[in-house]
């Protein structure tokens, strides 16, 4: 028989082959436990019965029972019934009032512990191969339950014994020594001739072998290491069950990160339902594939895997070209081409021919991703407009085809996606509506995120969301926000993605991958809630939200080394990001992405530091690239100072300071020019300037953002109007009326939404400024800008428009990463270009002249 790896070392089988008698101690060996740790099914049985901090108090019972026991028969402990003695003997518990049967409870443990109780699959070949080989085998255990509650539960997992040897039936114990001098006495036979085998250090191997018996250690939860505490008593302890027959390590990560995350979420997920009147739940493909599979096989509820996605209803949803349209059409990542965006929506063969219109040369020319660049290329989307909604309604009619054949326009429904912008439920209301749906839906998403995108497409919808949304728990969203995609690991499939419907027939998109791994976690997943979730469930535990992620953030923000490889080798894998000829991956980076910028935002960091196989070097760039202190993270917080260090990183570490890379120019000459505040130089011309700013459903820390950066600029004569363009968001006119106070702004409240040229000529014509500026309400400016404007209008009286270059930074503002270096005036640029609207400065007299600005 071939042992498992981390069994099958021939020392082991050399001592069960030369030995009489095998013995096997019981819990951690021949028995895992589903929870964390033995104290934790006083815990569970506490939340059962609703008794408050009932670990403590049992734990402290049964110390007394044991002196008590100690005192009064000499016995190390007392039986499990001595101690539900000793409880009942009590004057009084903190539990009085609830009337406890303490009968009840002491039934109900044992009932838990049998439940809590499984086979150690590692240990059972073990055993196995022992048997075989005509051995005796024995049981020895240190425990207060006594020898026929483990001789049924021993022999429910397969076990059978020729003799069980329990401290609470023989009252002496392991630890103590005399409990192996018992079983050599009573078995008459020497010390060399027995093996035992059992994972406690102390008790188990270096006590043992004090009596001469061949004695080996059992690591039992080697499987798991750095272990995040955990408030609810189930994870480990069902992943480490699962663990010690994961054959591949997608296995164990879904077990031990994935696992406790679904337990919460299906719990969850239940509880929504409840009292809710639906025809059928539907898992969207590819996010809902997990949890599709885990409802067919744990619930007898209504459940079907719907085949859809981003891209198969991006068409189908669209029946007229406006605004909202044109928002969700491509191109959707920086360096994407023409060919590139328009190939996702199969419409490469409808524009080739007017690219030249718009100012490019070639299907093959990248396409900026900013607001002038990627606004300028949509409009390309106008110039065949009957021919495109003529394909959308194509694809609308096979879309609708598909859902009338699983039965979606048979009533209301509860649909589950994983979330972050609703842009699935955004798509499927509006492709609903335009195919005549009666019925109303409910969605349940893992999260959605807090952004304006978010707000607008989820705006009076009926949604609830697992994790966080745009109103609650933003401090979990903030620790996931930045790595979305580790989260999106454990919402999708091995399949292809959903590309479009033909003849009520689904169509894949067979250019990205079927990835494997993902059923492999998949399996790991299911593995760890066959162990875990009828126990939960059977005794009422909940697995609340924070507990359910505690592995998951742990993986995000500290992996194992082998996590940041395994999964730091993953691809970047999302359709609408692809750009030919460039693998990106989740957390590695090559010098030749890093020299062409390629995407230094979205990659995870922590598992990026964490890889012992990545150049220090490409570190280094990385960290001074961004402002990072190398040596955060090259070691572990758990680290110590004389951890060895290679000679690179030591030289680094004494010279970090005077490090100094070319090849970050224009982030150093950014620094070098904007780091120090000038001061302004009071000029002869001093215009009052009017700042006019449209404000509607921003971001709180964004509008607080660019309001800020105009009180803080160093010239004075400003005057600043916000023009609330009716948002429906409260916590927007919150942030309006904190500055009310201010003498230099005015803010006012447009009883309707007219849009941004209605809100913009509002604020024009309240203002009384010589010179007026338009800004956006997600913008800010530097502190000098307005003083550099006016430096120009005293060295140039008679000008009467002034327009400044302009930059893109990182969310937050972390980093300045896009310039937009403006020419002097040039007509043949702005004929292809809007170049000259962030930020530019025009003399009011000539705005007012013209009428503001056009609103038709």
């Amino acid at each position: 028989m071939v042992l498992r790896d981390s069994l099958n070392d021939k020392s082991l089988i050399r001592m069960i082959d030369s030995a009489e008698i095998v013995s096997f101690d019981v819990f951690d060996t021949l028995l895992l436990r589903v929870v964390n740790t033995p104290e934790a099914i006083f815990s569970c049985l506490g939340e059962y019965f609703g008794m408050k901090d009932y670990e403590a108090f049992r734990v402290q019972m049964q110390i007394e029972a044991s002196t008590k026991a100690e005192n009064e028969l000499g016995w190390p402990h007392p039986t499990f019934d001595q101690i539900y003695d000793y409880i009942k003997s009590q004057e009084s518990t903190p539990y009085d009032e609830l009337g406890i049967d303490w009968d009840e409870v002491r039934n109900t443990e044992l009932q838990m512990e049998r439940d809590a109780l499984k086979l150690n699959p590692e240990i059972k070949k073990v055993y196995d191969y022992a048997v075989s080989q005509g051995k005796k085998v024995i049981a020895v255990s240190d425990m207060y339950l006594e020898d026929d509650f483990l001789k049924e539960v021993l022999e429910d997992n397969g076990y059978k014994f020729a003799a069980i040897y329990d401290s609470a039936n023989v009252h002496k114990t392991k630890w103590v020594g005399d409990l192996y001098e018992h079983v050599l006495a009573t078995e008459k036979i020497a010390g060399p001739n027995l093996v035992h085998i059992g994972d406690n250090e102390s008790s188990d191997y270096e006590i043992a072998s004090r009596y001469g018996i061949n004695a080996y250690h059992y690591k039992s939860n080697i499987a798991i290491e750095d272990k995040t505490p955990h408030n609810v008593c189930v994870g480990y302890g069902a992943a480490n069950i699962v663990y010690k027959e994961a054959p591949s390590f997608w296995n164990r990560f879904g077990a031990r990160v994935g696992g406790p995350l679904y337990l919460g979420l299906m719990q969850w997920f239940m509880k929504e339902l409840e009292n809710k009147q639906y025809n059928k739940i539907y898992f969207l493909a590819r996010d809902g594939y997990n949890l599709y599979h885990l409802f067919k096989k744990f619930t007898n509820l209504p459940v079907e895997y719907l085949y859809t996605s981003r891209r198969a209803l991006m068409l189908a949803h669209i029946t007229q070209l406006d605004d909202d349209a044109l928002r969700v059409l491509p191109p959707f990542q920086h360096g994407q081409t023409i060919r590139d965006a328009l190939d996702i929506i199969e419409m490469t063969d409808l524009y080739s021919d007017c690219i030249d219109k718009m100012g490019y040369s070639s299907l093959d020319d990248p396409i900026l991703y900013d607001d002038i660049a990627t606004g300028r290329f949509k409009k390309i989307y106008l110039y065949h407009e009957e021919e495109f909604l003529a394909r959308c309604a194509k694809e609308r009619e096979a879309a609708k085809k598909y859902f009338e054949e699983i039965g979606f326009y048979d009533g209301d429904s509860v649909v589950f996606d994983c979330g972050w912008n609703g842009s699935s439920q955004h798509f499927m209301d509006k492709f609903l509506d335009a195919t005549g749906y009666m019925y109303n839906n409910r969605y349940l998403y893992t999260g959605i995120i807090n952004t304006a995108k978010s707000r607008v497409q989820l705006e009076n919808k009926d949604f609830k969301a697992y994790l966080f949304d745009y109103d609650n728990n933003l401090d979990i969203q903030e620790r996931v926000s930045d790595s979305i995609i580790l989260l999106e690991l454990f919402f999708s499939s091995p399949e292809h993605s959903v590309y479009n419907y033909m003849d009520g027939n689904v169509v894949f998109d067979e250019s990205d991958s079927e990835d494997m791994f993902k059923a492999k976690m998949l399996e790991g997943i299911e593995a760890f809630m066959d162990v875990a979730y009828d126990f939960v469930n059977k005794y009422n535990i909940q697995v609340g939200r924070d507990d359910s992620i505690v592995e998951l953030l742990r993986f995000i923000e500290h992996p194992t080394n082998e996590e940041a490889i395994m999964v730091g080798d993953l691809p970047y894998d999302d359709a609408f990001a692809k750009r030919e000829g460039m693998e990106i991956k989740i957390a590695s980076l090559t010098r030749e992405q890093y020299d062409k910028g390629i995407l230094l935002e979205m990659i995870w960091i922590p598992g990026f530091f964490k890889r012992d196989d990545l150049d220090v070097g490409l570190k280094k760039l990385m960290c001074y690239h961004n402002g990072w202190k190398l040596e955060d993270y090259l070691l572990d917080d758990d680290d110590s100072d004389e951890k060895e260090l290679s000679e690179e990183e030591k030289l680094y570490r004494s010279d970090a300071k005077k490090a100094d890379y070319e090849d970050n120019s224009y982030t150093k000459w950014y620094k070098k020019h904007y780091s120090v505040t000038k001061p302004y130089v009071k000029q002869d011309y001093e215009p009052l300037i009017s700042v006019v700013v449209p404000v509607y459903n921003v971001e709180e820390y964004q509008l607080r953002e660019c309001i800020d950066s105009i009180v803080g600029q160093t010239y004075p004569n400003w005057e600043l109007y916000l023009v609330d363009d009716n948002s429906s968001w409260e916590e927007v006119r919150d942030v309006l009326r904190s500055y009310e106070d201010n003498p230099k702004i005015n803010v006012i409240y447009r009883k309707e939404n007219g849009h941004i040229s209605k809100a913009t000529n509002d604020g024009i014509f309240a203002s009384s400024g010589e010179f007026i500026a338009f800004m956006d309400c997600d913008d800010y400016i530097e502190e000098r800008t307005l003083a550099e404007m006016v430096y120009y209008l005293n060295e140039h009286p008679d000008t009467d428009f002034v327009y400044s270059d302009e930059d893109k930074v990182t969310e937050h503002g972390r980093d300045v990463y896009n310039p937009f270096f403006k020419p002097d005036w040039s007509p043949d640029t702005i004929l292809s270009v809007m170049y000259t609207n962030h930020l530019a400065i025009y003399r009011r007299q000539i705005v007012c002249d013209i009428g503001g600005l056009r609103t038709e």
